[in-house]
């Protein structure tokens, strides 16, 4: 059972995924840092590194989940890409490829085989430049991780409003 229910309120998670050690990889984590500084009222915000499996069971009983991670897809170093997968006929071909050995697109897979996606899910992948080792953000990723982060907490703080507007 998730913490949100068991305090009977609705929190929105937010899930930044990556790895310190791989340079651009490390995109999502930073801006899970970056988004838990700005202590977003009713928001968890969680780091996961690697092992992508620890999601399935962090996605259970959730309603509102952002994932942010780093990606390779052939865009420019930089690219912001914003997928809304919740519940809907989402297919994971459309994430682009994971840096990850479980890729996010797989995870959807297993997810979504066991029941586990939630209503409300948005990817935010930032397309990386350099992956080899090394803990320095590339210029472009570093920029587009503040425009994530800006992102994302707009559109958690709409969100809230509206659940609010709607009670």
């Amino acid at each position: 059972m998730s913490s949100q229910a068991r305090e009977g309120v609705r929190t929105t998670l937010i899930v930044g995924v990556g790895n310190d050690f791989r340079n651009d990889d490390g995109a999502g984590l930073v801006a899970a840092r970056n988004l838990k500084a700005l202590h977003i009222s009713n928001t968890e915000v969680i780091e996961v590194r690697d092992d992508l499996t620890q999601l399935l069971e962090i996605l259970e009983g959730r309603e509102d989940v952002y994932i942010i991670d780093a990606v390779r897809s052939g865009s420019l170093p930089g690219t912001i890409h914003r997928i809304e997968i919740g519940i809907s006929d989402f297919s994971p071909d459309r994430l682009p490829q994971s840096t990850h050995g479980l890729s996010l697109a797989n995870l959807i897979g297993l997810a979504r085989l066991y029941g586990k996606i939630p209503p409300v899910m948005v990817f935010y992948g930032i397309e990386g430049d350099r992956f080899g080792f090394g803990q320095k953000l590339t210029p472009a990723v570093e920029s587009s991780v503040s425009d994530v982060v800006q992102q994302v907490s707009e559109e958690v703080h709409r969100a809230s409003e509206q659940r609010q507007r709607n009670s």
